[in-house]
């Protein structure tokens, strides 16, 4: 900020109307005086000591005068003073910033607007500090993109100094000492530079042609696969891109969003962490440091939660309050069992008591031994292994009254080497059919009782015979049992 010399006007004038009334009387009329104008307080800047100092700046001087506010700033000639310390409205401290040689003059500026200069106040005495030299850089050459780390050597380089390549500055620049600065270059286009060190004081030191930055000399990164190729929408899938010329410090990006844990394990392997992405399919992007790049065309796919399951009816809807009735429940986006150890993926519950057994048919079709419940209807609720349900209200009743039960009977197998029967149910002709039995019924009882059975049922038995290999032979003749409704 540069302060101008600056005095008082009229125009600068502050106006006070001042009303009162007294004993209680109200006024009535206003009117204006002169002696209802007040002038504001007026800043001034009467000394600076000491009134001399080098031309490098960093001298701390006083300056006193009348009405300074906190806050408030100061100039030497063009250049803000730094360390500006209040000390009271008629004192203030500062640091003188560097100038040439030569008298200039030092101005106030409060936060409310008002300033004073004085005139000729300090005289910056001295020989200026020579300006910096460049004399090496090392290396010379590096790829257009930037990033290659730099040795300048020299002489009065200053703490705090830029540097700049064909006038575009260094992102990273150190200043070991007065002969040597470390810069990194920055992405240029192809083609020599000139190499300029600007010290704080203004003046700096050319080098002139002394970088060359060079086109690619490396081929750009190939994207052949990438594997897992799909995910969820939150992203944190763990990812591995397989290609060649990968760089170290190459980025990946997935439709535009820089993927995180990025670790190139060589120049035809990377692993990364997708990020959160809309669903869809992305373009899959390897950036290599030189700025080249190599994209993998809808490489990747983020994949929104699957759809909820949904009932659409259930069969028979009512059974004996004891459980045990068959129930088949259709509906959509049911789910299989994840392995040869969970009975079930989609798990059904009555009223909120668990079916037990094997459910699964289809995506759209269940069939399920209803629990024990108390009398009346009830919800029946299916709830997927990413915990997403759907519920039929009253979907189910359970009644009380007669209890049925169906008695089977068969001939004894002819087949040579049989220790046992078992038992099948389904609720529909031809199957599936569910196995009553829980253990092996004996080759010698040709009997067998199912007592969970439900009036309106129409239901059909199979039997199979078992050898001592556990082999089991083809069902028998299927047999038909309706239920009545009590």
């Amino acid at each position: 900020m540069r302060l101008r010399d600056w005095s008082p006007t009229a125009a600068s004038l502050g106006f006070l109307l001042v009303l009162s009334a007294c004993g209680g009387g109200a006024v009535t009329s206003v009117g204006t005086s002169s002696s209802s104008v007040v002038a504001p307080t007026a800043l001034r800047l009467s000394s600076v000591v000491p009134s001399s100092g080098p031309v490098a700046g960093g001298t701390v001087v006083t300056l006193t005068g009348a009405n300074f506010q906190s806050g408030v700033l100061v100039s030497f000639g063009a250049a803000d003073a730094s360390g500006v310390t209040f000390i009271s409205g008629t004192q203030i401290q500062a640091v003188t910033p560097p100038q040439p040689a030569g008298v200039v003059n030092v101005s106030v500026l409060n936060p409310d607007g008002q300033g004073a200069t004085l005139a000729n106040a300090f005289t910056y005495t001295g020989t200026p500090a020579p300006a910096p030299q460049v004399n090496s850089i090392s290396p010379t050459s590096g790829p257009s993109g930037g990033g290659t780390a730099t040795t300048i050597n020299g002489a009065n380089f200053q703490s705090g100094a830029t540097v700049s390549f064909g006038g575009i500055s260094a992102p990273a620049v150190t200043v070991p000492s007065t002969a040597q600065i470390q810069a990194v270059t920055p992405g240029v286009p192809a083609g020599t530079v000139d190499v300029t060190v600007t010290n704080p004081d203004g003046q700096s030191g050319t080098l002139a042609s002394g970088f060359t930055f060079q086109g690619s000399l490396t081929p750009p990164p190939t994207v052949n696969s990438i594997s897992p190729s799909s995910g969820p929408t939150v992203g944190g899938t763990a990812v591995t891109i397989i290609g060649a010329d990968f760089q170290f410090g190459a980025r990946v990006t997935f439709g535009g969003i820089d993927a995180t844990g990025v670790t190139v394990s060589g120049t035809t392997l990377i692993q990364a962490v997708t990020p959160g992405n809309p669903a869809g399919t992305v373009d899959v992007t390897v950036i290599n440091p030189d700025g080249q790049s190599g994209t993998l065309p809808s490489g990747f796919t983020f994949q929104g939660p699957p759809p909820p399951p949904g009932i659409s009816s259930i069969s028979p809807n009512l059974g004996m309050v004891q459980g045990g009735s068959v129930v088949r429940i259709t509906g959509t986006n049911f789910e299989p069992p994840p392995d040869v150890f969970t009975p079930n993926g989609t798990t059904v519950s009555f009223g909120g008591v668990p079916a037990i057994g094997e459910f699964f048919i289809s995506s759209t079709e269940l069939e399920v031994p209803a629990p024990a419940h108390a009398a009346g209807p009830v919800d029946v609720t299916v709830t997927n292994l990413d915990g997403q349900s759907a519920t039929l209200p009253s979907g189910f009743t359970y009644i009380t009254g007669i209890t049925h039960s169906v008695d089977l009977f068969w001939d004894a197998s002819t087949s040579i080497d049989v220790i046992g029967y078992n038992a099948y149910r389904a609720n529909t002709s031809g199957g599936p059919f569910m196995k009553l039995n829980s253990t092996l019924i004996p080759s010698t009882t040709l009997t067998f009782t199912d007592t969970f059975v439900s009036a309106g049922e129409t239901l059909f038995y199979v039997v199979t015979a078992v050898n001592s290999n556990q082999v089991q032979g083809i069902h028998s003749n299927e047999a038909v049992a309706v239920i009545p409704v009590p």
